[in-house]
Formats: C-alpha cells, structure tokens, sequence
C-alpha cells in the first residue's frame, strides 16, 4: 500500500486556494487526484482535459484502470473525473452535466471530485444529491463524490480504495453518499 505525501495533498489545496485564475485552481486539483490514483495498483492516467470527437465536451482526466486485483477492480477500466475546485458546494446542474458525460459514454462509474461538496442534503436527497440518487435508478450510474476534507484525511492508496467501496456501497444501499 503505497502511502502518499501528507504535504503535497496539503500544498496542492493550498496553491489551488491561492491560484489566480480558476483554470489554475483546477489544474492544482486534477494534478492531485493523478498523483493520488497514479498510487493505486493498476491505474494510470491516460489524458487530461479530454475533448470528445465534435469539441464539444472536455473531461479533466481519464485514467486506465487494469482492474489489478490489489487496485480498483470492481470498477470500469475507463474511470472519468470531474474536478471542481470551487469555493462553494457543486451545484446539481453540474452534477447532471456530469451524468451525462458518463450515461452517453455508457460507463457505470463517474468521479466527482468536488473540493467543497455538492449542494442539498444528504438525507433527504436534495439539490444535487437527488440526480446521484436518480442517476442510480434510471441508468445504473454511480458518481462517487469526493471532497477536500476526505482527500486530505488520506494517508495511503489502500484508504482511497476502502473510501470508494464505502461510498459505492453506501449509494449502491441507500442511493446516498
């Protein structure tokens, strides 16, 4: 299990935190989740910022995952992430542009990482909570939500993998986070 640098997850929030521009905000926040998934067993970043065929869409990064069985490999081999570095919590307008990407793609697995959660409650499914719930009923799509606080709380790839069966069984039971 592969441990990762408590200071460069702490240091990258921090120059994202500082960035100029929202571009570099969200720059600090996908080179963060390639270092943290380039520690689990299998996977590997294949393409940042990824344009579908028309230009129309872009993709922050697309990892390879070889479904190594010490990795993630319960999961697709083509894994999508979303990164948004924002201030405030990911709006459900967001979360259903995402979906999309993912329902059109015909993947069963999306990445959402949103530094500052998403908006609504979790409990009663509202705001962007309730489009994860629906996207689970209506397509057999799991968007796994990761925030900042859960991000910084990890020591090594073997807690990442734990975390992202926690949240798939917890939406898979409950269609919650």
């Amino acid at each position: 299990m592969p441990r990762f640098a408590s200071n460069k997850i702490a240091k990258a929030f921090h120059r994202g935190d500082n960035a100029a521009t929202t571009t570099e905000k969200g720059n600090a926040l996908e080179e963060l989740l390639a270092y943290l998934f380039h520690k689990i067993p299998g996977v590997l970043l294949h393409e940042k910022n990824a344009r579908d065929a028309q230009g129309s869409e872009e993709i922050d990064l697309v990892f390879w995952n070889e479904r190594n069985s010490n990795g993630l490999p319960f999961l697709d081999n083509v894994l999508l992430f979303e990164c948004k570095n924002w201030v405030a919590p990911v709006n459900g307008q967001s979360v259903v542009y995402f979906l999309n990407k993912l329902q059109t793609r015909h993947l069963q697995f999306g990445f959402l990482i949103a530094a500052n959660g998403i908006t609504g409650n979790q409990d009663d499914r509202t705001a962007a909570f309730q489009h994860i719930g629906n996207a689970l009923i209506q397509s057999n799509i799991k968007l796994i939500v990761l925030d900042r606080n859960e991000l910084c709380a990890l020591t090594h790839s073997d807690q990442l993998i734990r975390l992202i069966q926690k949240k798939i069984t917890n939406i898979t039971l409950r269609a919650l986070l």
